[in-house]
C-alpha cells in the first residue's frame, strides 16, 4: 500500500493508499494527480492518498465521540479516534469517521 514518496516543505511524506489499507481496490493508476492528506505524529510523516477531499472539518475534542459504532468495518477499526455526527441536517445526520494518525503510522502493514 506505501506507492511513493513526497518531499513538500523541507519533509519526506511516505504516501499511502488508504483504500488498500482499509482492505478496499486500490485507486485507479491512470490518474494524473491524487488527492492526498498529508500528516504528521512526532517526526513521523504521512501522506494519505484517497480518492476524494471533500473539505476540511475544524473539531474540538469534545465533539468526538470515542467510542466505535456497532457497524463500523473491524479493518477500519484499529485506526479509528472515533467519530463526529454532523447534525445540520436534522432529517438525515451524517456520521464522519475520524481517523487517528497516530494509529495509522504505527500500523504494522506500513512496517513489513
Amino acid at each position: 500500500c506505501i506507492i511513493g514518496l513526497l518531499q513538500h516543505r523541507d519533509k519526506n511524506y511516505w504516501l499511502v493508499d488508504l483504500s488498500v489499507m482499509l482492505g478496499n481496490s486500490s485507486l485507479s493508476t491512470e490518474k494524473d494527480f491524487y488527492q492526498v492528506i498529508l500528516t504528521t505524529h512526532g517526526k513521523q510523516c504521512l501522506g494519505l492518498i484517497v480518492n476524494q477531499v471533500e473539505g476540511i472539518q475544524y473539531l474540538d475534542h469534545e465533539e468526538i465521540y470515542p467510542t466505535i459504532l456497532p457497524n463500523t468495518s473491524p479493518l477500519l477499526k484499529p485506526y479509528l479516534k472515533g467519530y463526529y455526527q454532523n447534525d445540520t441536517d436534522q432529517n438525515n445526520p451524517r456520521v464522519q469517521y475520524v481517523l487517528n494518525p497516530e494509529f495509522i503510522l504505527s500500523s504494522a502493514i506500513l512496517h513489513n
